[in-house]
């Protein structure tokens, strides 16, 4: 059995074969242990080690999403954006920062010292 306390790196999952296994179900699971298996047969010819690479890389989106399945506030914010509602979802601007304006239309910015309103004159107000 996989560590499942070490999965998560930053909010993703490792690119390892070994959780791929262990978090993936029925149809999926064994469709990557069979590409795996290709692979490892490939290399075995070729000594060629991207195979395990390109299975690897094909599969993690599927494996995130199997270990971190979207929430029901995750899945409120999407509905919203797709609707023009960005109010949920943080933007990302050029400098790096992160933004969201909430329902009531305040900017709320992200960066290396936490969570902070903004005014519209752009001074920073803490809390």
């Amino acid at each position: 059995m996989v560590d499942s306390s070490d999965w998560k790196i930053r909010g993703n999952v490792h690119r390892d074969a070994k959780v791929f296994r262990e978090v993936l179900e029925g149809e999926d699971r064994t469709a990557f242990e069979r590409e795996f298996r290709g692979a490892l047969w490939e290399v075995a010819q070729d000594f060629d080690t991207s195979h395990i690479d390109e299975v690897l890389l094909r599969w993690w989106g599927s494996a995130v999403n199997a270990a971190q399945p979207i929430t029901d506030e995750e899945r409120d914010a999407i509905e919203r954006a797709e609707r023009g509602d960005f109010s949920k979802v943080w933007q990302q601007d050029t400098d790096g920062t992160f933004w969201q304006r909430d329902e009531s239309g305040v900017l709320w910015r992200r960066d290396e010292h936490g969570v902070h309103r903004e005014t519209d004159s752009g001074l920073r107000m803490d809390g």
